[in-house]
């Protein structure tokens, strides 16, 4: 017979997965708020900089206990992508306002 394997997923992936989307929600309200006060090259870096913050209050636990490799690279991975996801929200924002 076949046995079904169960895949499990590290809970830091799923971590990352939240922190990503809430990131990038609270970059793109965040590039809003500060987009005439800061320069513009830090507020494309908002995005990334608050979902670093996020998921790294959110690893303590494994950082504590000798994981680090996996969140690291998670971390990082998902810092950029939030860029980019901020910069997504901020495109469909624009086309529904404009329609």
């Amino acid at each position: 017979m076949l046995e079904r394997k169960s895949v499990r997923v590290p809970l830091y992936i799923l971590i990352s997965f939240f922190s990503l989307i809430f990131g990038s929600i609270l970059g793109f309200l965040a590039m809003l708020r500060f987009f005439m006060i800061l320069p513009y090259l830090f507020v494309l870096f908002l995005p990334m900089l608050i979902t670093a913050a996020i998921e790294m209050l959110l690893m303590i636990p494994f950082l504590l206990r000798g994981y680090w490799k996996g969140p690291v690279i998670a971390t990082v991975i998902t810092s950029f992508l939030a860029m980019f996801g901020a910069a997504l929200i901020e495109i469909v924002v624009a086309l529904i306002g404009n329609s």
